[in-house]
């Protein structure tokens, strides 16, 4: 399979409703929800969420909050995958400032083309300009292609979190 040109660049206004859009096609593809939790309130705060992203771009977040979003943009100009990243972070124990992937979705019909890990590393390389020493991010346990992606870019774990229904 011939992999066609595919370009990563910083999202435009006009993106926004496109990012929406994979976001929302996407979600019944994702693994992202814990086994335990209900799937149902997950896709309505998902949802909500992206209402919002759409509605007033990266302004939803505080203005302390630093974040970036960048496209994957196939030959035709089309966004088929994003990236969010956050550079105002902060580690839980040392403090220190750290960029975190705040969410990343790929088309369904265009996974598996390395457009996952070209928006990774557009994350990365915009973290490091910004002077940042860590990335950091959340994945669902059972999400495999996630942590297989992951682990292929050098993540490693750092944390377990549990959680169990009462």
């Amino acid at each position: 399979m011939t992999q066609s040109k595919i370009t990563i660049r910083e999202a435009r206004k006009e993106d926004f409703a496109v990012i929406q859009e994979i976001a929302l096609d996407s979600m019944p593809h994702r693994v992202s929800v814990s086994p335990i939790r209900e799937e149902e309130k997950a896709e309505e705060n998902m949802r909500k969420f992206y209402a919002n992203l759409v509605s007033n771009e990266l302004a939803m977040f505080p203005p302390e909050f630093e974040a970036a979003a960048f496209v994957a943009i196939d030959k035709d100009e089309r966004p088929i995958g994003y990236v969010l990243v956050a550079t105002s972070a902060k580690d839980d124990l040392t403090g220190e400032q750290q960029a975190y992937i705040l969410d990343i979705v790929v088309r369904p019909d265009r996974r598996g083309q390395g457009i996952g890990t070209k928006l990774m590393e557009k994350a990365h390389e915009y973290a490091r300009e910004k002077g940042l020493r860590y990335i950091g991010l959340t994945v669902a346990s059972g999400n495999e292609s996630a942590l297989n992606l992951y682990r292929k870019l050098g993540y490693i774990e750092e944390w377990k979190r549990m959680a169990r229904r009462l």
